[in-house]
């Protein structure tokens, strides 16, 4: 019971629980899911402050935990990442299109172009595990290896 762990801090009268009160049980506790629900809100809005890291996590988060983010979300974020393209390591961009994959989302044309991008700067960083997340995502996409000619 989340009451039991935050008391009345997280506000059951807080605009976060407007949009759901069946998130709060008989006893006035929060349910995860509302809690997840502001969270989601709270990210929209602090979303500018997010380095590299903080976007991946969150990403894979809610692909942990099965919850699709909102639209609006995705979208912020994804312009997230683009504006800070160089400075993603090998596991920001494993573990972004990780989460989008399992999140059943393929990542916009630009957002996929410059963590592609950034990969070839990157590479010899990534470890086995980063390697076959990377080419997991891609593959649950569709795409395949331009061919030699």
């Amino acid at each position: 019971m989340l009451s039991q762990c935050y008391g009345n801090a997280l506000g059951v009268n807080s605009p976060i629980f407007a949009n759901d009160p069946q998130g709060i049980g008989e006893d006035g506790d929060v349910s995860s899911k509302v809690l997840v629900v502001g969270l989601m809100e709270r990210a929209v809005e602090v979303q500018g402050d997010f380095n590299p890291t903080n976007v991946a996590m969150t990403l894979w988060a809610f692909a942990t935990l099965g919850q699709q983010p909102r639209e609006e979300l995705v979208k912020r974020l994804t312009m997230r990442v683009v504006e800070l393209q160089d400075d993603l390591n090998f596991k920001n961009i494993a573990n972004t299109l990780w989460a989008f994959a399992t999140l059943g989302r393929k990542p916009s044309e630009v957002l996929l172009a410059g963590l592609t991008a950034r990969v070839v700067d990157v590479q010899g960083d990534f470890d086995p595990q980063n390697i076959a997340n990377m080419l997991w995502a891609l593959r649950r996409w569709g795409c395949s290896p331009a061919r030699r000619s």
